[in-house]
Protein backbone atom coordinates (compact mmCIF):
# COMPACT_ATOMS: atom_id res chain seq x y z
CA UNK A 1 0.00 0.00 0.00
CA UNK A 2 2.89 2.33 0.66
CA UNK A 3 4.54 1.93 -2.72
CA UNK A 4 1.49 2.95 -4.82
CA UNK A 5 1.07 6.03 -2.64
CA UNK A 6 4.72 6.95 -3.15
CA UNK A 7 4.27 6.60 -6.89
CA UNK A 8 1.30 8.97 -6.79
CA UNK A 9 3.20 11.50 -4.74
CA UNK A 10 6.16 11.27 -7.07
CA UNK A 11 3.94 11.79 -10.11
CA UNK A 12 2.26 14.80 -8.51
CA UNK A 13 5.63 16.32 -7.58
CA UNK A 14 6.92 15.80 -11.10
CA UNK A 15 3.79 17.42 -12.57
CA UNK A 16 4.16 20.41 -10.27
CA UNK A 17 7.83 20.74 -11.15
CA UNK A 18 7.10 20.68 -14.89
CA UNK A 19 4.32 23.22 -14.45
CA UNK A 20 6.69 25.49 -12.55
CA UNK A 21 9.28 25.26 -15.29
CA UNK A 22 6.64 26.13 -17.89
CA UNK A 23 5.57 29.13 -15.83
CA UNK A 24 9.16 30.33 -15.52
CA UNK A 25 9.48 30.14 -19.28
CA UNK A 26 6.69 32.74 -19.53
CA UNK A 27 7.99 35.17 -16.92
CA UNK A 28 8.18 38.83 -18.09
CA UNK A 29 11.60 40.14 -19.04
CA UNK A 30 12.88 36.97 -20.58
CA UNK A 31 14.77 37.86 -23.79
CA UNK A 32 13.33 36.57 -27.03
CA UNK A 33 15.08 33.85 -28.91
CA UNK A 34 17.93 35.28 -30.94
CA UNK A 35 17.15 35.51 -34.61
CA UNK A 36 20.08 35.53 -37.02
CA UNK A 37 20.37 38.88 -38.83
CA UNK A 38 19.69 38.87 -42.57
CA UNK A 39 22.76 38.22 -44.68
CA UNK A 40 24.22 41.07 -46.73
CA UNK A 41 23.23 39.49 -50.04
CA UNK A 42 19.55 40.08 -49.21
CA UNK A 43 17.77 43.41 -49.63
CA UNK A 44 17.20 43.69 -45.84
CA UNK A 45 20.79 42.83 -44.93
CA UNK A 46 22.18 45.18 -47.56
CA UNK A 47 19.96 48.03 -46.33
CA UNK A 48 21.26 47.77 -42.78
CA UNK A 49 24.94 47.84 -43.75
CA UNK A 50 24.35 50.60 -46.30
CA UNK A 51 22.47 52.79 -43.80
CA UNK A 52 25.28 52.51 -41.26
CA UNK A 53 28.28 52.87 -43.55
CA UNK A 54 27.33 54.44 -46.89
CA UNK A 55 24.26 56.68 -46.64
CA UNK A 56 26.18 59.70 -45.35
CA UNK A 57 27.93 60.13 -48.71
CA UNK A 58 25.73 58.29 -51.21
CA UNK A 59 22.34 59.40 -49.87
CA UNK A 60 19.82 57.80 -47.52
CA UNK A 61 18.20 55.78 -50.30
CA UNK A 62 21.16 55.75 -52.68
CA UNK A 63 20.32 59.13 -54.22
CA UNK A 64 20.91 62.85 -53.68
CA UNK A 65 24.10 62.46 -51.67
CA UNK A 66 27.32 64.38 -52.27
CA UNK A 67 28.92 61.27 -53.76
CA UNK A 68 27.92 59.07 -56.68
CA UNK A 69 24.26 57.92 -56.50
CA UNK A 70 24.37 54.15 -56.20
CA UNK A 71 20.68 53.63 -56.82
CA UNK A 72 21.30 53.67 -60.55
CA UNK A 73 20.57 50.41 -62.36
CA UNK A 74 22.45 51.49 -65.48
CA UNK A 75 25.61 52.25 -63.51
CA UNK A 76 25.34 49.02 -61.53
CA UNK A 77 24.92 47.04 -64.76
CA UNK A 78 28.05 48.60 -66.26
CA UNK A 79 30.47 48.12 -63.36
CA UNK A 80 31.55 44.47 -62.94
CA UNK A 81 31.45 42.72 -59.57
CA UNK A 82 35.22 42.57 -59.14
CA UNK A 83 35.62 46.33 -59.69
CA UNK A 84 32.78 47.13 -57.29
CA UNK A 85 34.26 44.77 -54.70
CA UNK A 86 37.71 46.35 -55.06
CA UNK A 87 36.35 49.88 -54.49
CA UNK A 88 34.38 48.67 -51.48
CA UNK A 89 37.24 46.69 -49.97
CA UNK A 90 40.16 49.05 -50.61
CA UNK A 91 38.53 52.45 -51.03
CA UNK A 92 39.54 54.94 -53.73
CA UNK A 93 42.88 56.62 -53.28
CA UNK A 94 42.85 60.40 -53.28
CA UNK A 95 39.14 60.65 -52.43
CA UNK A 96 36.92 60.50 -49.37
CA UNK A 97 35.85 56.95 -50.23
CA UNK A 98 37.20 54.65 -47.49
CA UNK A 99 37.87 50.95 -47.71
CA UNK A 100 35.93 48.55 -45.51
CA UNK A 101 38.10 45.45 -45.85
CA UNK A 102 41.74 44.47 -45.89
CA UNK A 103 43.90 44.71 -42.77
CA UNK A 104 41.91 47.39 -40.97
CA UNK A 105 41.03 46.77 -37.32
CA UNK A 106 37.33 46.97 -38.09
CA UNK A 107 37.63 45.26 -41.48
CA UNK A 108 34.68 43.43 -42.97
CA UNK A 109 35.67 40.06 -44.40
CA UNK A 110 35.75 39.52 -48.14
CA UNK A 111 32.81 37.12 -48.14
CA UNK A 112 30.57 39.71 -46.49
CA UNK A 113 31.65 42.44 -48.90
CA UNK A 114 30.97 40.14 -51.85
CA UNK A 115 27.52 39.48 -50.39
CA UNK A 116 26.98 43.25 -50.00
CA UNK A 117 27.65 43.82 -53.71
CA UNK A 118 25.14 41.10 -54.52
CA UNK A 119 22.64 42.63 -52.11
CA UNK A 120 23.01 46.05 -53.72
CA UNK A 121 22.31 44.58 -57.13
CA UNK A 122 19.30 42.75 -55.69
CA UNK A 123 17.93 45.94 -54.14
CA UNK A 124 18.73 48.50 -56.85
CA UNK A 125 19.84 46.64 -59.95
CA UNK A 126 17.89 45.75 -63.06
CA UNK A 127 18.96 42.92 -65.32
CA UNK A 128 17.49 44.69 -68.36
CA UNK A 129 19.35 47.98 -67.76
CA UNK A 130 21.68 48.99 -70.60
CA UNK A 131 24.37 51.65 -70.80
CA UNK A 132 23.45 54.93 -72.54
CA UNK A 133 26.49 54.60 -74.82
CA UNK A 134 29.21 52.06 -75.55
CA UNK A 135 31.81 54.21 -73.76
CA UNK A 136 33.85 52.27 -71.21
CA UNK A 137 33.04 53.17 -67.62
CA UNK A 138 36.61 52.84 -66.29
CA UNK A 139 39.06 55.75 -66.49
CA UNK A 140 42.36 54.94 -68.17
CA UNK A 141 45.07 57.60 -67.79
CA UNK A 142 46.58 58.56 -71.10
CA UNK A 143 46.91 61.30 -73.66
CA UNK A 144 43.93 63.61 -73.93
CA UNK A 145 43.27 67.09 -75.34
CA UNK A 146 42.44 69.34 -72.39
CA UNK A 147 41.89 72.36 -74.66
CA UNK A 148 39.30 70.44 -76.64
CA UNK A 149 37.78 69.47 -73.30
CA UNK A 150 37.44 73.15 -72.43
CA UNK A 151 35.68 73.79 -75.73
CA UNK A 152 33.29 70.92 -75.07
CA UNK A 153 32.63 72.23 -71.56
CA UNK A 154 31.77 75.66 -72.92
CA UNK A 155 29.51 74.16 -75.59
CA UNK A 156 27.66 71.54 -73.52
CA UNK A 157 28.22 71.98 -69.79
CA UNK A 158 28.70 75.59 -68.73
CA UNK A 159 24.99 76.41 -68.92
CA UNK A 160 24.32 74.22 -65.86
CA UNK A 161 27.82 74.36 -64.37
CA UNK A 162 29.03 77.99 -64.62
CA UNK A 163 32.60 78.61 -63.59
CA UNK A 164 31.42 81.25 -61.13
CA UNK A 165 28.10 82.20 -59.58
CA UNK A 166 28.04 86.01 -59.64
CA UNK A 167 26.95 87.72 -56.43
CA UNK A 168 23.35 88.84 -56.81
CA UNK A 169 22.56 86.37 -59.57
CA UNK A 170 19.21 84.59 -59.28
CA UNK A 171 20.05 81.91 -61.84
CA UNK A 172 19.36 78.34 -60.77
CA UNK A 173 22.34 76.16 -61.59
CA UNK A 174 23.64 72.75 -60.63
CA UNK A 175 26.84 74.10 -59.15
CA UNK A 176 30.41 74.58 -60.30
CA UNK A 177 32.45 71.52 -61.19
CA UNK A 178 35.49 73.66 -62.02
CA UNK A 179 35.97 74.70 -58.40
CA UNK A 180 39.38 73.40 -57.25
CA UNK A 181 37.95 72.69 -53.77
CA UNK A 182 35.51 70.27 -55.37
CA UNK A 183 38.03 68.80 -57.78
CA UNK A 184 40.47 67.98 -54.98
CA UNK A 185 37.80 65.87 -53.32
CA UNK A 186 36.98 63.72 -56.33
CA UNK A 187 38.96 61.38 -58.56
CA UNK A 188 39.25 61.33 -62.33
CA UNK A 189 37.16 58.16 -62.19
CA UNK A 190 34.39 60.06 -60.42
CA UNK A 191 34.47 62.76 -63.11
CA UNK A 192 34.33 60.16 -65.86
CA UNK A 193 31.51 58.26 -64.20
CA UNK A 194 29.46 61.45 -63.85
CA UNK A 195 29.99 62.35 -67.52
CA UNK A 196 29.30 58.87 -68.88
CA UNK A 197 26.23 58.06 -66.76
CA UNK A 198 24.97 61.48 -65.73
CA UNK A 199 22.82 61.82 -62.63
CA UNK A 200 19.12 61.05 -62.60
CA UNK A 201 18.59 61.99 -58.95
CA UNK A 202 19.13 65.74 -58.88
CA UNK A 203 15.63 66.96 -59.74
CA UNK A 204 17.18 70.31 -60.55
CA UNK A 205 16.25 72.90 -63.14
CA UNK A 206 16.12 72.54 -66.02
CA UNK A 207 16.60 68.76 -65.74
CA UNK A 208 18.77 66.02 -64.34
CA UNK A 209 22.36 65.85 -65.51
CA UNK A 210 22.38 64.02 -68.86
CA UNK A 211 24.58 61.06 -69.64
CA UNK A 212 27.13 61.08 -72.44
CA UNK A 213 24.24 60.33 -74.79
CA UNK A 214 22.86 63.85 -74.26
CA UNK A 215 21.01 66.03 -75.00
CA UNK A 216 22.93 68.98 -73.56
CA UNK A 217 22.54 72.75 -73.36
CA UNK A 218 24.83 75.40 -74.79
CA UNK A 219 25.86 78.56 -72.99
CA UNK A 220 22.58 80.22 -73.97
CA UNK A 221 20.44 77.39 -72.65
CA UNK A 222 19.63 76.02 -76.10
CA UNK A 223 19.34 72.26 -76.66
CA UNK A 224 22.37 70.56 -78.17
CA UNK A 225 21.84 67.06 -79.58
CA UNK A 226 24.51 64.50 -80.26
CA UNK A 227 26.33 62.08 -78.00
CA UNK A 228 29.85 62.49 -76.66
CA UNK A 229 32.48 60.12 -77.98
CA UNK A 230 34.92 58.20 -75.84
CA UNK A 231 37.69 60.68 -76.71
CA UNK A 232 35.35 63.57 -75.85
CA UNK A 233 34.92 62.12 -72.36
CA UNK A 234 38.69 61.70 -72.02
CA UNK A 235 39.19 65.35 -73.04
CA UNK A 236 36.57 66.65 -70.60
CA UNK A 237 38.16 64.71 -67.74
CA UNK A 238 41.60 66.04 -68.73
CA UNK A 239 40.31 69.63 -68.72
CA UNK A 240 38.60 69.32 -65.35
CA UNK A 241 41.43 67.42 -63.65
CA UNK A 242 43.87 70.05 -64.86
CA UNK A 243 41.99 72.65 -62.81
CA UNK A 244 42.82 70.97 -59.50
CA UNK A 245 45.99 73.06 -59.22
CA UNK A 246 44.08 76.33 -59.68
CA UNK A 247 44.11 78.87 -56.81
CA UNK A 248 41.69 77.80 -54.11
CA UNK A 249 40.05 81.20 -53.74
CA UNK A 250 39.05 84.00 -56.07
CA UNK A 251 37.17 87.13 -54.92
CA UNK A 252 33.45 86.96 -55.79
CA UNK A 253 32.31 89.13 -58.66
CA UNK A 254 29.17 91.19 -58.87
CA UNK A 255 26.61 90.50 -61.56
CA UNK A 256 27.58 93.78 -63.27
CA UNK A 257 31.28 92.87 -63.31
CA UNK A 258 30.48 89.47 -64.72
CA UNK A 259 28.58 91.04 -67.61
CA UNK A 260 31.47 93.41 -68.33
CA UNK A 261 33.97 90.56 -68.38
CA UNK A 262 31.97 88.65 -70.96
CA UNK A 263 31.78 91.57 -73.42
Amino acid sequence: MIRPMMRVNTAVALTIALASLAACDQLPGKPALRVAPPTLDTAAGFAGFYSENCAGCHGADGTQGPARPMRDAVYLAAVPDDAMFNMLRNGIEGTRMPGFGGNRITAVDDAALTAFVKGMRTAWGNASATAPTNIAWAHQPGKADAEHGRELFDARCVSCHPRTQPVGSSATVSGSVTDPFYLRLVSDQHLRTSIVFGRNDLNSAPANMPSAAGPFQDGNGQRVDGALSSSDVDDLVAYLSGLRSSPLYAPPTSAAQSKDETK
